[in-house]
C-alpha cells in the first residue's frame, strides 16, 4: 500500500466517522472531503465540482419536482378514497393495495417522497377501515424502498451506479435495466410481508387512531386542558396575552379564547382578553389552583436602602466560573449545599441576569453568581481556588436589587408554620426565595428549623413582569374541565404532523423556532415512542419521528403542510382545497419521462428534467414549491462525494481493494465475488446512506470486473440494489424513520419484519441476477 493510498483511506475513514456519528452535517462533511481531496491532488480543480452538473444530480433534482407535484395536487386523498372503496375493512387487501401503490410510485419518485405523499392516505385508510396504524405503516415504508429498485430513477443508488458506469467509459444502465430483477425483488418482498412479515408487526390497537372525535382521549388531554374565566372586575381586562405571559407566570398555554360574540379565537400574543372571556388553557390544573389559593399574600418591590440595611452585617461576593471550574454543568441547587452560611441571590449569564427560578439552571463558563454570606472574604479564598472561581470586583448589588421583591405573609396565608420546602412557594411562583425578613433582620433559608410565620416578608428573586401579573390574578375563576367543543368549533380544528427525517428542526425546541408565531398554531401535545407528552413542550428538543398534535385555524394548517420539515398526517387538512385538477399533469410528467427514454429520444437525465419543466409550465407546481421539496442535503452530498470515485481510481485504491476481494473469494468464481460485494453494500447501507455505499464500492466493482475481463454491469447492479434494500433498523432508511412515530414502532419491530424481507430479497438476487446476466 502506497502512502498516497494510505492517506486517501485516512480521509475516507474520517469522513465515514463523521457520517456515522452525526456530529457534522452530512452535506458539510461531503463538502469538506471534496476540498481536501482537491488540495491533496487526488481530484483536479476542473473535476472538483463536476458532480453538480452530473446526470445523476440532474436526475435526482428532477424527480423531486415530480414528487412535489404529486404532493401538491393532493393525490394521496384520491388514493385513500379509491383504496378504501376497493378494499373496505379487509387488512390483507389494504396492505396489498398500499404496497403495490407505494412500489409503483417509488419506481419513478424518491422513496422518501412517496412515503410522505402516501402517509396521509394510509392514515385515512387506517381510520376508515378501523385497522391499527401499526399494521400499515411499515408495509408502506418497505414497499417504497422495494419499489425503488424497479427502475434506474427509482432510488439514488441506482442513479449513482449509472453515473459511475458512464464516467468509466461503459454503457450506462437505461431506465428499465433494473426492471427484471427489481420487479422480482418487489414481488418477493411484498409476498414475504403479506404472508409472513405482516404477522410479526405489532398488533396495535384502535387507540392509535387519532381522529378528531377521539383525539381528546388518546392524548389524555383531560389531564392537561382546563379553562380560566376572566371576571367582570378583573384588572386583566384589556391586557394582551403577550404582556400577561401566562405561560411563564402561571405555567399554562392559552389554546383558545371563547368569547360570547366572537365565538372561538385562536390566540396570538397581540390578542387582548376581556371580562367574560373563557380561556381554554393547557397546563397543570392542580398547580394553578394551589397558586390561586394563595390569595392573601402581597408582593412589593424592595427599596435599595432597606436591602443595604439588611446586608449591613453580611458580606456579598460575585464569583465568575472559569473554563475549568468543577461547578460546570451543575445547577445552583447542587452548588448551594457547598456554601454554608450563605445564600445565592443572583445568577448572570451572558451579561443578563436570570431572575425567577434561577437555581435550576445549569452553570457554564463565564456565568457570574452573587452570594450573600455571614462568612468573611478570607473564608472564600479556598472555595475559589478549589473550584476555579474568579472574584468580580464590580458592585452588582444595585442591579440585583431591581430583581428582588418581598412577599408579605398574612395570618390567613396557607403557608404559615410551614418550612420553605413544604410551602412549595418557589415552584408555584417560579421564583427563588433568597431569605426571610423577620423583625427587620434577614434570616437565611438554611437556618435549622426555620418556618414561615405571620408577618414575615419572604425575599424573592423574580422578574417585574411576573410580579405584575401575580398581583392581579387572585380573582381568576378556574374550571377543571375545558369544553370539548372548543376543539371542534367552526373554522378551527386539530391535526397531527410528523417530523420528517430531513427536517432541520431536529435538536431544536418550539421556543427556538418561535413555532406559534411562525405557524399560528398551538401545540397541544407531543407524541413520542407511543406515548403523549403534554408538559414542558416549549423546551423539549425535537427527535426524528416525533409527531405533534396541533390546534388552530384550519387556514393556518396550509402553512405547515407546505413546510418540508413536517408531514401533515390527519385532521384539519381534510378541509383544504387541493389542486386536484392538476393531477393529470402530474401523471403525464411520468409518461413524458418514460416515453422520451423508451423511444431513445433523450437520455434519462434530460427526459427527467423535461418532465420537471413541464410541471412548472403547466402550473401544476411553482418553483418555490419545488424548491421546498428538494432534499438539498442529498443533492450536495451526491455532488460533492462523487469525486471520491475519481480519487479511488486515480490513486490505485480501487484496484487494491478489488484485488483484496478477489484474493479472498475470487477462487470461487464470479458468483462468490458478487455475493461478497452484495454483503459489503448491504452492511454499509444499514449504517450509512446507500448512496455513499455505491460511491465507495463502485470503483471496486469496476476494477473487480476488469480483473475477470467482463463488463462491470453485474457487479454495479449488485451493489446498487444491495445499497437500496435496507430494512433492519429505522435508521437504515429515512422512509422508515418517517413512519416510526405514526405507527408507534420500536426498533425491534423493524428488525423482525426487516430480516424476513431482507432474506427473501437476498435469495431472489442470488438466484436470478446471475441468470439475467447469463452465467
Amino acid at each position: 500500500m502506497t502512502p498516497e493510498i494510505l492517506f486517501l483511506f485516512s480521509i475516507i475513514a474520517v469522513a465515514m466517522y463523521c457520517f456515522l456519528s452525526g456530529r457534522v452535517p452530512v452535506d458539510l462533511t461531503a463538502m469538506t472531503t471534496l476540498i481536501i481531496l482537491t488540495f491533496a491532488g487526488y481530484v483536479h480543480a476542473d473535476e472538483a465540482f463536476s458532480g453538480f452538473s452530473s446526470p445523476a444530480v440532474i436526475t435526482l433534482l428532477s424527480t423531486f419536482f415530480i414528487g412535489a407535484a404529486f404532493y401538491q395536487t393532493g393525490l394521496s386523498d384520491k388514493i385513500a378514497n379509491l383504496l378504501f372503496k376497493l378494499c373496505k375493512t379487509n387488512e390483507f387487501l389494504n396492505v396489498t393495495a398500499i404496497m403495490i401503490c407505494a412500489g409503483t410510485l417509488s419506481a419513478f419518485l424518491s422513496n422518501i417522497a412517496v412515503t410522505a405523499i402516501l402517509m396521509p392516505a394510509v392514515s385515512s385508510i387506517s381510520l376508515r377501515a378501523q385497522i391499527p396504524a401499526a399494521r400499515l405503516f411499515i408495509p408502506l415504508s418497505f414497499a417504497s424502498v422495494l419499489g425503488g429498485t424497479i427502475t434506474m430513477v427509482g432510488t439514488a443508488p441506482n442513479i449513482i451506479a449509472t453515473q459511475m458506469l458512464h464516467e468509466g467509459g461503459f454503457e450506462p444502465f437505461d431506465l428499465f435495466s433494473f426492471s427484471p430483477i427489481g420487479l422480482c425483488i418487489f414481488a418477493t418482498g411484498t409476498a414475504t410481508m403479506l404472508l409472513f412479515g405482516r404477522h410479526l408487526l405489532p398488533q396495535g390497537n384502535l387507540q392509535n387512531l387519532h381522529t378528531e372525535s377521539d383525539i381528546y382521549e388518546v392524548y389524555k388531554l383531560d389531564e392537561r386542558l382546563f379553562s380560566i374565566s376572566i371576571p367582570k372586575d378583573s384588572s386583566l381586562d384589556g391586557e394582551t396575552l403577550g404582556s400577561l405571559r401566562f405561560g411563564s407566570v402561571l405555567g399554562v398555554a392559552v389554546v383558545a379564547i371563547v368569547r360570547e360574540k366572537s365565538g372561538y379565537i385562536v390566540p396570538r400574543a397581540t390578542d387582548k382578553v376581556y371580562h367574560g372571556d373563557q380561556l381554554i388553557v393547557r397546563g397543570k390544573f392542580e398547580q394553578l389552583k394551589s397558586l390561586l389559593d394563595l390569595k392573601s399574600f402581597l408582593i412589593r418591590e424592595l427599596p435599595f436602602e432597606i436591602l443595604s440595611k439588611l446586608l449591613n452585617d453580611r458580606h456579598y461576593f460575585s464569583l465568575e466560573l472559569n473554563e475549568d471550574s468543577k461547578w460546570l454543568g451543575q445547577t445552583l441547587n447542587e452548588v448551594d449545599d457547598k456554601l454554608p452560611n450563605s445564600e445565592i441571590v443572583a445568577l448572570r449569564k451572558n451579561d443578563r441576569f436570570v431572575a425567577g427560578a434561577f437555581k435550576t439552571r445549569a452553570l457554564q463558563a463565564g456565568d457570574i453568581i452573587t452570594i450573600v454570606s455571614e462568612s468573611s472574604d478570607d473564608s472564600f479564598k479556598t472555595l475559589m481556588e478549589e473550584n476555579s472561581l474568579k472574584k468580580v470586583e464590580e458592585n452588582e448589588l444595585e442591579k440585583i436589587c431591581a430583581r428582588l421583591f418581598t412577599v408579605a405573609i398574612t395570618e390567613s396565608s396557607s403557608v404559615v408554620n410551614k418550612t420553605i420546602q413544604d410551602s412549595n412557594l418557589e415552584n408555584l411562583l417560579s421564583v427563588t426565595i433568597v431569605g426571610v425578613i423577620r423583625n427587620s433582620s434577614l434570616l437565611s433559608t438554611k437556618s435549622p428549623g426555620l418556618t414561615i410565620k405571620k408577618g414575615d416578608l419572604l425575599l424573592i428573586s423574580s422578574e417585574k413582569f411576573r410580579v405584575k401579573t401575580l398581583t392581579r390574578i387572585e380573582n381568576l375563576e378556574i374550571n377543571p374541565r375545558a369544553p370539548k367543543k372548543a376543539l371542534k368549533a367552526e373554522g378551527v380544528g386539530v391535526g397531527e404532523v410528523s417530523l420528517t427525517p430531513r427536517s432541520e428542526l431536529v435538536g431544536k425546541t418550539l421556543s427556538d423556532i418561535n413555532f406559534r408565531e411562525k405557524y399560528g398554531l398551538q401545540v397541544l401535545a407531543l407524541w413520542r415512542e407511543g406515548k403523549p407528552v403534554r408538559t414542558g413542550l416549549a423546551n423539549i428538543p425535537f427527535k426524528f419521528g416525533d409527531a405533534l398534535l396541533l390546534f388552530g385555524s384550519k387556514k393556518q394548517f396550509n402553512l405547515i403542510q407546505e413546510d418540508p420539515d413536517f408531514v401533515l398526517l390527519s385532521g384539519a387538512s381534510k378541509e383544504f382545497s387541493k389542486r386536484e385538477k392538476k393531477i393529470p399533469f402530474a401523471i403525464i410528467s411520468i409518461l413524458i419521462l418514460i416515453c422520451l427514454v423508451a423511444l431513445n429520444i433523450q437520455p434519462v437525465h434530460t427526459a427527467a428534467f423535461a418532465a420537471a419543466i413541464f410541471l412548472v409550465l403547466t402550473r401544476t407546481i411553482t418553483m418555490e414549491q419545488a424548491y421546498r421539496r428538494i432534499e438539498w442535503r442529498i443533492i450536495f452530498l451526491v455532488a460533492c462525494i462523487l469525486p471520491v470515485g475519481i480519487a479511488m481510481q486515480r490513486s490505485g485504491a480501487a484496484e487494491l481493494l478489488a484485488n483484496s476481494v478477489i484474493s479472498a473469494v475470487g477462487s470461487h468464481g464470479l458468483y462468490a465475488v458478487m455475493i461478497a460485494l452484495f454483503l459489503l453494500a448491504t452492511l454499509m447501507s444499514q449504517a450509512i446512506d446507500g448512496t455513499l455505499a455505491v460511491i465507495l464500492l463502485g470503483p471496486i466493482a469496476i476494477e473487480a470486473a476488469n480483473s475477470f475481463k467482463i463488463q462491470p454491469h453485474l457487479f454495479m447492479m449488485t451493489i446498487a440494489i444491495a445499497a437500496s434494500i435496507a430494512f433492519l433498523t429505522p435508521f437504515s432508511h429515512r422512509s422508515h424513520l418517517l413512519v416510526m412515530s405514526a405507527g408507534g414502532y420500536r426498533n425491534i419491530d423493524y428488525l423482525k419484519t426487516g430480516l424476513a424481507v431482507t432474506i427473501s430479497s437476498m435469495v431472489t438476487i442470488f438466484l436470478l441476477l446471475p441468470y439475467l446476466f447469463g452465467f
